[in-house]
């Protein structure tokens, strides 16, 4: 960051400079101004346009330089405050020597004739003056502001530059705490083997310590057979070597149960582990029937939405056909038409009036045919139209309620079995004439009669039974009157 603060600390130098140097042109352009009205007081009173038409372009520019300073130089508050008193005392002095002119122009000078030339002249020379001194302010404000774009420019790629720095501290951060976690892991794993190593090694010393006292006790009874010792001392070295050997029993019996009872707390722990890999993979194997039975189902309801796709798309494409058909039959009339309307232009021969009239009359008959015809045609291709788009939102109402559909019940599911066994010829559709319509409407209102009995009969045994008994009874009824039916022979 010290590079950024030397670049801040050159831009804040040379924002210095250029300050500097806007408030001694504007001390000197309010000097020149100061004297020419001074000494000008007569002209001045007599061309106050000319005043006003010099001195709105010198403000307008201190407002210029004012506003650039303010923008370039934000953070440089005493610099502006500075310039903003010297224009402050610019224009007091200003108003101070229009007030000076105002008294002048009441009390006229016996010699104005005289002192109007010079006047006009020390003006005009002043005014160049004034005009070449803000120019080259201009130009310096232009070089300005393109020295402050440029470190505004440096500044901007420093940012960015800045940006990716801190990017990648961040990642290098990110890899110093991972880096820190590993070497905390490592170190936790080098301590539990350091703490296993000297527990090994504790052991082994013991064990050594165990082996070096029981060989020390061999190589004294051997020493003492071979030396043919006295009872005594042979029956206390037995002794010795047998409490030793009962010690070293004893330590292993307790050694012995140590390791069962670690045993037995890894097969506990080994049982509760399998018990807790057993219940996974039931609960594993419950969640993957579930997630089958549903993808069975959805690659039912999937099928089924195809398949309706498949037919509604085959009806569009029919209907298109139609439409199609309909343009070219327009298309041909249309040029019948315009064929007629050449011939006609083409027939120059000289007719009667009466001629002229029957074959006029014969054109705007056909005309009129041709019209009703290409009008009776419009209508069918817009009431296509329509239907077309009725078939695309009913299509569109489908695909959305058949994405929503759920797993129906049996009962309903047979109902729509019934419902699809209807045969295509008796399906409504919306070209279907009055009387076709009401016939089935009719076959659709008795098979959803039938259907509804057969569900009914299928859900209630009793009333089977009932209608059972009921044809029976009626059966045998009829067969009695049949066979005890006499006919009269009064005829």
């Amino acid at each position: 960051m010290a590079w950024l603060q030397n670049l801040a600390d050159k831009a804040e130098t040379l924002l210095v400079k250029f300050d500097q140097n806007a408030a001694n042109v504007f001390n000197d352009t309010n000097v020149a101004h100061i004297e020419s009205a001074e000494f000008n007081v007569s002209s001045m009173m007599e061309t106050p346009e000319e005043l006003v038409n010099v001195e709105v372009p010198i403000e307008v520019q201190t407002t210029k330089a004012k506003s650039l300073i303010n923008d370039n130089e934000s953070g440089f508050n005493d610099n502006v405050s500075i310039v903003s008193e010297k224009s402050r005392m610019s224009d007091n002095e200003d108003s101070g020597i229009v007030l000076s002119m105002a008294l002048k122009r009441k009390t006229p000078s016996p010699t104005s004739n005289n002192v109007d030339a010079f006047g006009k002249k020390d003006f005009k020379s002043e005014c160049s003056g004034v005009s070449s001194k803000s120019g080259s302010l201009h130009n310096s404000f232009i070089i300005m502001d393109d020295t402050v774009t440029k470190y505004e420019d440096k500044i901007n790629k420093l940012e960015c530059e800045n940006d990716e720095i801190n990017q990648q501290l961040i990642n290098i951060r990110h890899l110093y705490s991972e880096l820190q976690n590993e070497n905390s892991n490592l170190q936790s794993q080098l301590e539990r083997t350091n703490e296993s190593l000297i527990v090994t090694q504790n052991e082994m010393e013991q064990y050594r310590a165990r082996a070096q006292r029981i060989l020390q006790e061999k190589e004294k009874l051997i020493n003492l057979k071979q030396n043919n010792a006295g009872v005594e001392n042979n029956d206390l070295i037995i002794t010795t070597y047998n409490e030793e050997l009962k010690k070293e029993l004893k330590f292993q019996e307790d050694k012995n149960k140590e390791l069962v009872e670690k045993l037995q707390k890894t097969t506990i722990d080994l049982g509760a582990i399998q018990q807790n890999f057993m219940f996974a993979q039931k609960d594993n194997q419950t969640a993957k029937q579930v997630l089958q039975d549903s993808l069975l189902c959805e690659k039912k309801i999937r099928s089924a939405a195809e398949e309706e796709c498949h037919l509604k798309s085959k009806e569009l494409q029919c209907r298109l056909q139609e439409i199609a058909h309909q343009n070219n039959v327009i298309a041909s009339k249309s040029q019948e038409i315009f064929q007629l309307e050449q011939q006609l232009k083409q027939k120059v021969n000289p007719v009667t009036s009466a001629e002229v009239e029957e074959r006029l009359q014969n054109l705007t008959h056909t005309l009129m045919c041709k019209q009703n015809n290409l009008e009776v045609a419009t209508t069918e291709r817009n009431a296509l139209r329509l239907q077309l788009e009725k078939l695309e939102s009913e299509y569109r109402r489908l695909l959305s309620r058949n994405q929503r559909i759920n797993v129906k019940t049996s009962s309903v599911i047979d109902i729509d079995d019934g419902k699809s066994q209807i045969p295509q010829f008796l399906k409504i559709s919306p070209f279907d004439m009055s009387v076709t319509r009401k016939v089935k409407h009719a076959y659709s209102s008795l098979n959803a009669i039938s259907i509804r009995t057969g569900v009914f009969l299928r859900r209630y045994p009793v009333a089977r039974v009932f209608v059972f008994c009921y044809i029976v009874m009626l059966h045998i009824w009829v067969l009695i009157i049949l066979c005890t039916y006499i006919p009269s022979t009064s005829h």
